[in-house]
């Protein structure tokens, strides 16, 4: 057999598979199309929104804007049963940062700022930063962090899997750790956007950026796997451009069309209209001539 069909065979293969484990285990979706919170993949529930977000295109569709306000979006629903204990999961965001030098905190799950065995992921002086804390004897703590280059729109993916975390961004291995033991995250806890109870600890603020197709995943999605995911949205989000590029030329050769139509139609009203006349008018009329 060819070495080079051999590869493309394989690399098929691992690519089916990455997608197959990225999809059986997709247990929330918020593309915030709509202003909403709600939940796509109908198995974590929606999120309640406190305060007004401003609605703006994110990489597909709509996404939701913080603009520094005390805004907030807590998860009450299902999806916390995914993040919490010793399980491992993956959560899967767009990120736009509206100011590089901000410190707030974009998601976690804490419900003090102690660090109670709690996870954040925090913006602060250009870096994202993912911490992993348990402030009780034995005390444990975990923080990965990659460089945030521009206020682009960027992929960021969190990986818990036992004692290992990961960071990526746009489909690469920024930063991991290891930690001794696993450390289980606060039941009590909901997760949430811009809810940090360390909003005015060490000059955190409230988040100033945009956010758009979150997704959480009951597994610790391998390295592959989040490449194929950081593929698969660029293809995705490729396309949806396309259509609605392509939807916006329909919409405008039919509106060309209309006006076309639309104006023989009054010419031919008004042709119609000089022919009445002209054979109404007493000049080309034949009247019989008195003596």
């Amino acid at each position: 057999m060819n070495k080079n069909y051999f590869l493309v065979i394989l690399f098929l293969f691992v690519a089916v598979i990455s997608s197959g484990q990225s999809e059986r285990h997709l247990v929330a979706y918020y593309p915030f199309e709509n202003g909403k919170a709600k939940d796509y993949a109908r198995n974590g529930g929606k999120g309640k929104i406190y305060g007004q977000l401003q609605i703006v295109d994110g990489v597909k569709g709509k996404a939701l804007r913080f603009d520094g306000g005390n805004h907030n979006i807590v998860f009450k629903g299902k999806v916390n049963r995914y993040l919490r204990g010793k399980k491992d999961f993956t959560i899967s965001f767009y990120f736009q940062s509206d100011d590089l030098g901000q410190r707030s905190s974009i998601l976690g799950k804490r419900t003090r700022c102690d660090g109670h065995r709690m996870f954040d992921l925090r913006f602060a002086n250009g870096k994202m930063n993912a911490e992993l804390y348990q402030k009780e004897y034995p005390q444990i703590k975990n923080n990965t962090q990659a460089i945030v280059p521009n206020t682009n729109w960027h992929h960021y993916v969190y990986v818990r899997r036992g004692n290992t975390v990961r960071l990526f961004v746009d489909g690469t291995l920024e930063d991991s750790g290891q930690i001794r033991r696993i450390i289980p995250i606060d039941d009590k806890a909901y997760f949430a956007i811009n809810a940090s109870p360390c909003k005015g600890v060490k000059a955190t603020g409230n988040l100033q950026g945009s956010i758009d197709e979150l997704k959480i995943y009951d597994v610790a999605l391998t390295k592959k796997g989040v490449h194929h995911l950081f593929e698969k949205n660029i293809r995705q989000f490729k396309n949806h451009h396309h259509d609605k590029k392509r939807t916006h030329k329909k919409e405008h050769r039919k509106n060309k069309n209309y006006k076309k139509g639309h104006l023989k139609k009054e010419y031919r009203k008004e042709e119609h209209h000089e022919k009445i006349t002209k054979n109404d008018s007493d000049e080309e009329t034949n009247f019989s001539k008195k003596n």
